[in-house]
């Protein structure tokens, strides 16, 4: 009689624990079916030449000349060429770029929003006898996947073929903002000697340029911003020398563009674009960071991210 009084108790007990559990399991169970899975998180990626732990070469795109030397990206030839003399470099050193080696998205076609991006690079300038020199190099946004034009000339960075006056058009299409080093006289209004310019789809035709004496053989910042919102491209260069610094501040140069959707396709490539003309220098990338606001639709990318931010 005891042992079925304890057997009723005990199933009594359990009826009213799961009765007692069910609404709030199906609670939980509700909730869990209904949340909207996390957004994926926004591009980004970034590369440090002195530590290859934070980089593998499978994630960059090497064109012309350009390549990895030691802790330094150099994009037209490596520092044992460039120091032998400016006249016996040939036809070796002329083109190079580097460009991050996927897609990275603009703008969303589902959506039609339009990326917010930053990027920050180190680079230096390296001429033999810090006399002559080259054209200068280029940030540019173009169609994916990058491209050297044919026959590029120093003048357009190796962005475009022919010509300086000759733009961009279809796939050759680009926004760049170039640091240029070379005493131009095709660019209308003519800049006077070193200067920063924003550039669309035309060398020639410069949006806005600002006056930038740049270091020869030193090490230099560059940060470059798009806001979505109001549209402005912003480059600004930093002396990383503390030397150099304390003589210069900060230059900056802006530009409104205009919507980057007619401007440019939904993925681009991002990178490093320069050329030399009869004169020659050297232009190296030592680290470089690229962060958007839009998510990359590859989730190739999203592992390659994971890694990259060690």
């Amino acid at each position: 009689m005891a042992i079925s009084h304890l057997l009723l108790r005990f199933f009594l007990l359990l009826l009213a624990f799961s009765l007692d559990d069910a609404p709030h399991r199906h609670c939980t169970e509700a909730a869990a079916t209904t949340l909207p899975p996390p957004p994926p998180p926004p591009f980004s990626f970034k590369f440090d030449f002195s530590n290859t732990y934070t980089y593998r070469l499978e994630d960059l795109r090497f064109e012309g000349t350009a390549a990895v030397h030691g802790a330094t990206v150099d994009l037209t030839c490596n520092v044992a060429q460039c120091t032998t003399g400016r006249m016996s470099y040939g036809r070796a050193c002329t083109t190079g770029r580097m460009s991050y080696g996927r897609a990275v998205p603009l703008w969303d076609r589902a959506t039609n929003e339009v990326a917010s991006f930053a990027t920050d690079f180190v680079f230096k300038i390296v001429t033999p006898d810090n006399v002559a020199r080259g054209d200068g190099m280029a940030f540019f946004l173009s169609s994916y996947p990058s491209r050297v034009p044919p026959n590029p000339s120093g003048q357009n960075f190796g962005l475009i073929a022919g010509d300086a006056d000759d733009a961009g058009d279809g796939p050759d299409r680009f926004i760049a903002v170039e640091f240029d080093t070379y005493d131009d006289t095709f660019e209308r209004p003519r800049p006077a000697g070193d200067h920063i310019g924003i550039d669309v789809s035309s060398v020639a035709d410069s949006i806005n340029t600002t006056s930038l004496n740049f270091s020869r053989n030193g090490a230099m910042r560059a940060s470059i911003t798009f806001d979505n919102v109001t549209r402005m491209l912003v480059a600004t260069v930093q002396f990383t020398d503390q030397t150099t610094a304390s003589r210069a501040a900060p230059v900056q140069v802006s530009a409104k563009l205009g919507d980057p959707r007619a401007l440019l396709p939904s993925e681009v490539a991002v990178g490093f674009s320069t050329a030399n003309g009869a004169t020659f220098q050297l232009d190296q990338i030592l680290s470089w960071s690229f962060n958007s606001t839009l998510a990359s639709p590859h989730p190739v990318v999203k592992a390659t991210q994971q890694r990259l931010s060690l």
